[in-house]
């Protein structure tokens, strides 16, 4: 224990280090080396302050993980407006003993955002960011994980994909989107685990070895439907499973430009309000699956997918702000 805390203290002061040779060191023994993350690295990391480099996110994300107990849930939230120097990063973990961890951070919009051989939990909206997975050897994919970025790097030699064993269906899929994706020329198809689902988009998905599992990123339809369709899918995806199982996501989040982006936004967000799809319970809003079917005609899964129906459609263009 006391090894560990010492390790974690001097790696986060370099990783804080106005040395660009030190807080390179520091990354390449805290993402490379012979061992597992340190549980105590956030913790020391955190106190240093709230803006960081992008190549540390990954890092601190793989510390929190490393201390949290079988039944909590854990997520990392990376998300960016493209008018945004920064992009906004949320870790957070939800505990069964109620005392859960939520910590935020800003980082420079066009930075390298790493993460290792094992992820789950990552929810990535930023596509002015470039982001690499894996280490080399085999990436393993764990639902639920959505990923768009501007270049997806896949650093490995295989890819597997499972699902957590608490995840419901929605929850079970892994959804890749990039506009461009460098890969080993070698890289066999993923391995898809049983109750597990992969999807994947970018220009050439349909190739092999990806071709099982493309999908259509956006249908020809009216521009005013597509930017609603965003809308609703940007808020809906982000809510996370929380205590009991039920779907939530905190008030500062929901409520945020960079969440809104723009008039449609907050009009669907007060639509989905009015319509007790949404409801705000203190410091959080929770949303109703069950609703969300009967209402707007999608299921959880459907909206991740991006398969809308003609109920769906009807529900946004019923905006006042998408007449």
């Amino acid at each position: 224990m006391g090894l560990l805390l010492l390790s974690a203290c001097i790696v986060a002061h370099a990783l804080r280090s106005n040395s660009p040779i030190l807080g390179k060191a520091a990354e390449h023994y805290a993402a490379h080396g012979h061992h597992a993350p340190n549980p105590f690295l956030f913790d020391f990391y955190r106190s240093a302050g709230d803006e960081i480099p992008a190549e540390h996110i990954g890092l601190l994300y793989e510390s929190v993980l490393a201390k949290a107990e079988p039944s909590d849930i854990s997520h990392l939230s990376v998300d960016s407006d493209p008018e945004d120097e920064f992009v906004s990063v949320e870790i957070s973990v939800v505990r069964s003993n109620n005392n859960d961890l939520r910590a935020e951070f800003r980082a420079p919009k066009d930075g390298l955002l790493r993460l290792g051989r094992k992820i789950v939990g990552v929810d990535v909206d930023a596509e002015t960011m470039n982001v690499e997975l894996g280490a080399t050897g085999q990436l393993e994919l764990i639902s639920p994980i959505a990923i768009s970025a501007r270049l997806l790097m896949l650093n490995c030699d295989e890819v597997v994909v499972k699902s957590d064993s608490r995840a419901n269906e929605a929850e079970s899929l892994v959804i890749l989107e990039a506009q461009q994706v460098k890969a080993d020329a070698t890289l066999p198809p993923p391995v898809v685990r049983q109750e597990a689902r992969l999807q994947v988009a970018w220009n050439d998905s349909m190739a092999y070895p990806w071709t099982s599992f493309s999908f259509a990123v956006e249908s020809k339809e009216d521009p005013a439907t597509v930017d609603a369709l965003r809308a609703l899918r940007r808020l809906v995806m982000s809510f996370r499973s929380h205590s009991k199982g039920r779907l939530a996501r905190y008030k500062g989040k929901i409520e945020h430009s960079r969440m809104t982006k723009g008039q449609v936004g907050q009009a669907m967000l007060a639509k989905l309000l009015q319509d007790e799809i949404l409801s705000l319970e203190g410091p959080m809003y929770f949303l109703d699956p069950d609703l969300l079917g009967s209402k707007v005609g999608l299921s959880f899964l459907e909206v991740k997918l991006k398969r809308y129906s003609q109920q769906a459609r009807n529900y946004v263009q019923s905006l006042g702000g998408n007449q």
